[in-house]
């Protein structure tokens, strides 16, 4: 019976981790591995008196997080700093680069990605002249090229964008992006950009792109992910924590590695 309940707490672990987003603050995407692990360890921990109460604390501690963080406004108090939003209004605008945010399965743009693509068409028809640079991303499944090129372009025609439109594709990170942006020839003579993307990812960015040279004015897209300014209710609160746990552990790594 031990070992049964060591192996329930432990999957119940798991999930509890989960909903905190500490897996995809970790980058972890094993998480059936993860599942496995977690279930594994929990029944040989349930075999000792000793070894269960640990579990059973750690569940407990994960529990009252969960519900810290779900019940109380600490998510959005935390998650405030991250967002930073420049005027447009200070000088004029070489470029508009635009962040992607992610890609489905079936080769379109994730919610976050066209986010930040609506909002960069929106800043570059205001800077009239502004070259126009969007983040594309391609990778291959199964023998299966996905990419979210066309859904792009379908936006694009929509919108009937005349400004000049230059690409950078499938870049690894966002530090990778600033360096593919910053070895574009029509850089050199840009002294001022726009960066677009997602509101509590802006802060990271931003600094990203400062610290590669360019001057940036910081622009926050709408979110339809999540509910950042007035997350009142349970699932937003907890949404946000996840945000913000995702920035937390990037940006430390950025500042770990000297990128920020």
């Amino acid at each position: 019976m031990g070992a049964v309940t060591g192996f329930v707490v432990g999957g119940l672990v798991w999930a509890g981790l989960d909903l905190l987003g500490i897996w995809s603050a970790l980058k972890f995407d094993f998480l059936v591995g993860a599942l496995a692990i977690a279930v594994i360890v929990g029944a040989i921990a349930g075999l000792w008196l000793t070894s269960r109460r640990v579990l059973w604390t750690f569940a407990a501690l994960i529990v009252l997080a969960l519900v810290l963080v779900s019940f109380t406004p600490i998510a959005p108090a935390l998650a405030h700093p991250l967002v930073r939003a420049d005027s447009t209004s200070s000088g004029k605008l070489d470029a508009v680069v635009i962040l992607s945010g992610g890609i489905t399965g079936d080769n379109a743009m994730d919610s976050q990605t066209l986010d930040r693509l609506l909002k960069g068409l929106e800043v570059q028809r205001e800077s009239a002249g502004s070259a126009l640079v969007i983040s594309r991303e391609t990778f291959t499944r199964g023998g299966r090229v996905i990419s979210d090129s066309a859904d792009q372009a379908r936006v694009l025609a929509l919108t009937g964008v005349t400004a000049p439109v230059l690409y950078i594709d499938s870049a690894s990170s966002t530090r990778d992006e600033a360096l593919r942006v910053k070895r574009l020839p029509a850089s050199r003579a840009w002294k001022r950009i726009a960066l677009v993307t997602s509101p509590l990812h802006t802060r990271r960015a931003c600094a990203v792109f400062e610290r590669v040279g360019f001057t940036v004015t910081c622009i926050p897209a709408e979110s339809r992910e999540r509910t950042i300014k007035n997350a009142e209710s349970t699932g937003e609160r907890l949404g946000v924590f996840q945000g913000w746990l995702y920035e937390f552990a990037g940006t430390t790594r950025y500042r770990m590695k000297g990128w920020i």
